[in-house]
């Protein structure tokens, strides 16, 4: 009786560590994702995806590139950069859970000259399509978008601002069956959001009595 007992708690407690690690590891992740996507907007002056008034699993957003007119740089010293985040939704080597949240990144190359009267800029950086392949940052796995897509600029979902984006990341894991045995008896499903808005500068063309961005 003894020895069942113990064995018991023994696996009592094991089931409650690893359910906490579980929980930790994929909150983690996703803190590290929202501070990551919350770094970058403000740093950026043009935002390509979602559009204005409509939402989506992809952001695009560029540093140092005008909204309206594409003129780049703005500022002949600040660096040109792009920033592109999606979810994968399949399942690989990376991502075995599926729904992956993916960071790609690099310097604007194409030329540039001085703004407004600058060559024009589209979002057109190597980044892959369906968010598959490249190089990339794995910021987040287990991210759901049935309830929301990530980002939105919908007056709906409360965005009233051209240059704002709300970031609405859902992060859920429900216990899967390995090997045909349900992992539901030892394991509680995660399931957590957050949710966020930030919003792009407004920089002044040089030479421009307004802000060009907007």
């Amino acid at each position: 009786i003894l020895l069942v007992s113990l064995a018991a708690i023994q696996t009592t407690s094991s089931n409650y560590m690893l359910q906490n690690y579980r929980q930790n590891v994929i909150k983690n992740g996703a803190s590290y994702a929202m501070k990551t996507i919350l770094s970058r907007i403000p740093a950026a002056t043009r935002i390509d995806l979602p559009a204005d008034g409509s939402d989506g699993n992809e952001l695009k957003i560029a540093e140092n590139v005008d909204q309206m007119t594409g003129c780049h740089p703005i500022h002949a010293s600040v660096p040109r950069r792009w920033h592109y985040f999606c979810r994968y939704a399949a399942a690989d080597a990376s991502c075995p859970s599926g729904g992956c949240l993916r960071y790609y990144t690099g310097t604007i190359t194409t030329a540039g000259g001085t703004c407004p009267a600058a060559p024009t800029w589209t979002f057109t950086p190597p980044y892959p399509a369906g968010c598959s392949g490249g190089t990339y940052i794995q910021l987040a796995e287990h991210v759901n978008v049935s309830l929301a897509p990530l980002f939105s600029r919908r007056p709906a979902d409360g965005i009233n601002e051209k240059g704002a984006v709300r970031v609405r990341l859902r992060v859920r894991w429900i216990p899967p069956s390995v090997s045909g045995k349900d992992l539901s008896a030892s394991a509680r499903e995660v399931d957590t959001t957050l949710d966020s808005t930030a919003s792009v500068q407004r920089s002044a063309c040089p030479g421009a009595a307004a802000p060009c961005a907007y």
